[in-house]
């Protein structure tokens, strides 16, 4: 009961915090806006979130674009504007070879633990001395393993029960 109490309140806080950020935001200046997008840019990016991170990446140039037409700004906040600008694009780039790794990845995942099922499949057959069939299991986890170290595990194992099916299947 403590621990939804708990969650309640810092949904609450949370939602208060949101709310805050929305009102100061809304009647903030476009240079202060473009700071904050960043900022949320560069933690929706260490979250792996990449189309957050992107999203963000294109309203800090966005804000920041409509900040310097339409804003006084100082010397130091014009460059410190123009290399957020900088940054952001060069980021809005890096963020879609990011998200096309952690694509391959997701899929590199999805083929390991199907191959790592087979695996277990496998030793399992082995241990109940289903040979043929563990071997079968194995096989198909070769075709799935995600990386050489992996395969190389795995065909150690087929070998080594090929070896034990030639030595004690032909006495």
């Amino acid at each position: 009961m403590k621990k939804l109490t708990v969650v309640k309140v810092l949904f609450i806080i949370g939602l208060i915090t949101f709310l805050f950020q929305s009102i100061v935001m809304a009647g903030g200046s476009y240079y202060k806006k473009a700071l904050s997008f960043y900022k949320k840019a560069q933690q929706r990016e260490l979250w792996n979130d990449f189309q957050g991170s992107k999203n963000f990446y294109r309203d800090t140039v966005r804000m920041a674009q409509i900040s310097l037409e339409s804003e006084e700004l100082t010397a130091e906040e014009t460059k410190e504007i123009s290399g957020i600008v900088t940054a952001s694009q060069k980021k809005l780039s890096s963020v879609g070879d990011k998200e096309e790794y952690q694509k391959k990845t997701d899929l590199g995942y999805e083929y390991s633990m199907k191959g790592f099922a087979y695996s277990k499949a496998g030793e399992f057959k082995k241990a109940e001395s289903a040979w043929d069939r563990a071997l079968e299991y194995y096989k198909e986890s070769l075709r799935l393993a995600p990386d050489e170290q992996s395969k190389v595990k795995i065909e150690t194992e087929i070998i080594n029960i090929e070896r034990y099916l030639k030595e004690f299947t032909t006495e």
